[in-house]
């Protein structure tokens, strides 16, 4: 029993949590996303979005793009999402990463703080507003999936293999899920897209090696993720992002089911029964004797890795760990692999008039980047063109 599960009721809704995520991997593992449908969004959102040689913000296509495909992997279509539900949506990656929503989150009490509670109540509203339209969207997928019982020929999304496997789950089940997939796989993959134009900017030879990979192992094809151990310093290179940018830099809080003593490089540590505990994940993620020259954006350290198996390294949490570990890592994992690598597939990324994106952190519960603009080049040579 893990010393993090503290009263009986709260193991019950960690047991609850804990097969619910089993469940959310083992689909996404299993899932096969038809790439026209992938192609189609690319193209919509982020092909048909950029202007060539033209600076630009990318967050409008790159919120746009993950968002459809988040759309259909949980409910199966597209042009789902409605103008308030993206509103919402907005609101929750605006405050879930602020301070104030954090302090009220880990210290229920400080909600009665008004300058706290004026950010977290943006973020409950636009949260309840969210499980409301999920309410809604489960049951008519629920409704639909009951009439359809037999027809081999519906498109399986996250809600009906759900069902199939067990038509019993109750819709707050199906809800919490699609909850965690949207808000887990959508705000983590926003950011973690971000800081990979960052990074690439900043490494153009990173983007070329990146380039070359690619368009051996699929040509102009969509990148297939069930076929990445062909792109081995690609993998790095998402491995590397995800080290160095250490998106979630704190963990989910836990809280102590008994007294322990730790003994840390000759330290004692005392943790109470009760005492609420954030494990930090990316501790190691800096640490020189897990990685040389910590600092340094290096790609080929995860060469010497398995790169075959991109399952997590020892030493690696860049999701989280254990029964609370992030339900949406692996489909941010799948969403990072397909829409970089399109984008490598077709463009170059330059710095906006010569002037390198800054690499420095807002603070909060994601390490996101600041505002920034890049240009998307037409990558030049026969037969390599944009999508259109």
């Amino acid at each position: 029993m893990s010393i993090f599960l503290s009263n009986p009721l709260y193991s019950i809704l960690s047991l609850f949590i804990f097969i619910t995520v089993l469940f959310v991997h083992s689909y996404l593992k299993h899932r096969s996303f038809p790439a026209g449908r992938l192609n189609y969004i690319y193209d919509r959102e982020i092909g048909l979005q950029v202007t060539k040689s033209s600076p630009s913000n990318p967050d409008k296509a790159i919120v746009s793009t993950v968002s459809s495909i988040i759309d259909s992997f949980v409910f199966g279509g597209l042009d789902k999402c409605t103008a308030s539900w993206k509103d919402n949506l907005d609101a929750i990656l605006k405050n879930v990463a602020a301070p104030q929503t954090q302090l009220i989150n880990s210290y229920p009490l400080l909600r009665f703080c008004p300058i706290l509670n004026r950010t977290f109540t943006k973020f409950v509203k636009a949260g309840n507003a969210i499980n409301t339209e999920l309410g809604s969207r489960v049951a008519a997928r629920r409704q639909m999936s009951a009439v359809s019982e037999h027809d081999d020929q519906l498109p399986e999304d996250f809600i009906q293999a759900a069902l199939k496997q067990n038509k019993n789950y109750s819709d707050t089940t199906l809800i919490t899920s699609a909850g965690d997939l949207w808000t887990g796989g959508l705000s983590t993959t926003v950011t973690l897209l971000r800081w990979a134009l960052i990074y690439l900017v900043h490494h153009p030879n990173v983007q070329t090696r990146i380039r070359e990979e690619v368009l051996e192992a699929f040509g102009q094809s969509m990148p297939n993720y069930k076929e990445k151990e062909k792109t081995p310093y690609f993998l790095a290179t998402i491995r590397e992002l995800l080290r160095l940018v250490n998106v979630l830099p704190y963990g989910i809080p836990h809280r102590a089911s008994k007294d322990v003593t730790m003994v840390v490089e000759g330290k004692t540590y005392f943790i109470p029964k009760g005492a609420t505990v954030f494990p930090i994940y990316g501790v190691t993620n800096f640490d020189p004797n897990v990685f040389p020259e910590p600092y340094s954006f290096n790609p080929d350290r995860f060469l010497n890795t398995s790169h075959n198996d991109f399952s997590n390294p020892q030493n690696f949490f860049p999701f989280g760990a254990g029964r609370r570990r992030c339900a949406g890592s692996s489909l941010a994992y799948i969403e990072l692999y397909v829409l970089l690598g399109r984008i490598m597939q077709f463009f170059e990324i330059h710095p906006e008039d010569g002037k390198l994106p800054s690499l420095q952190r807002s603070p909060g519960m994601t390490n996101e980047p600041l505002p920034f603009k890049v240009v998307l080049k037409n990558v030049p040579g026969p037969g390599i063109q944009r999508p259109v």
